[in-house]
């Protein structure tokens, strides 16, 4: 029968402080809670010559609502600014427009809070690519502050301008909620060209939701 004893403790199993270390901070299954250390390790591209070492994120970015933008106008859509830059890897986020410099496969996400001059209101926040709208949140029929947030897998094409849009049917306030309110995309590090899209079949039965995101699409 093997021997576990350590030859350092003469325990089994192991208690020396050194082993136990070397156990959290090299194997995933433990959790250091008191000093843990996140180690970061991206896909690497297959066109990376140095194969096996990690490679960076190609496009990346965050911004940020610090002020509470007036919305003045009920039923009119408006571009939401984020005008804190907390990263912009490529330099590709002009606020309040995020245009990549490649194409691919991109993660965007959104959230923000509204703050009405009045209750039982209508809300929607988009995610546009060119004026297209290709995600959405909608609330109907609500009271005080809410907010709204969108998550999604879009592709884009190098140039494309994506921007985030809203529309109450009251009057009152876009703002940062317990202050978070940002705008972000990352693209996701794989190569390869943009996959088709499947239009929707026009026999598709419209939700309210869809129906109202398609008339404020004619309005502009």
């Amino acid at each position: 029968m093997k021997d576990n004893h350590c030859e350092s403790c003469k325990s089994s199993p192991c208690s020396c402080p050194i082993y136990k270390k070397n156990k959290i901070v090299n194997n995933p299954s433990y959790t250091n809670t008191f000093n843990p250390t996140i180690h970061v390790h991206p896909v690497v591209s297959s066109s990376n010559e140095n194969i096996g070492e990690p490679a960076s994120v190609a496009s990346a970015f965050r911004a940020n609502k610090s002020d509470n933008q007036r919305y003045s106008t009920p039923e009119d859509d408006v571009v939401v600014s984020f005008g804190v830059d907390r990263f912009d890897l490529e330099n590709e986020y002009n606020n309040p427009v995020f245009t990549p410099n490649q194409e691919g496969v991109y993660s965007i996400s959104t959230e923000v809070g509204f703050v009405p001059d009045t209750n039982n209101y209508d809300a929607v926040l988009t995610i546009e690519v060119n004026n297209e709208i290709v995600a959405s949140d909608f609330l109907r029929n609500v009271s005080d502050i809410q907010t709204l947030s969108i998550s999604t897998i879009e592709g884009l094409n190098a140039g494309d301008n994506v921007s985030v849009f809203f529309e109450a049917s009251v009057t009152g306030y876009i703002t940062p909620i317990f202050n978070i309110a940002f705008f972000a995309a990352a693209r996701f590090p794989f190569e390869g060209s943009v996959p088709p899209i499947s239009p929707t079949s026009s026999s598709t039965l419209l939700s309210d939701h869809e129906s109202k995101l398609r008339k404020m699409k004619k309005k502009r």
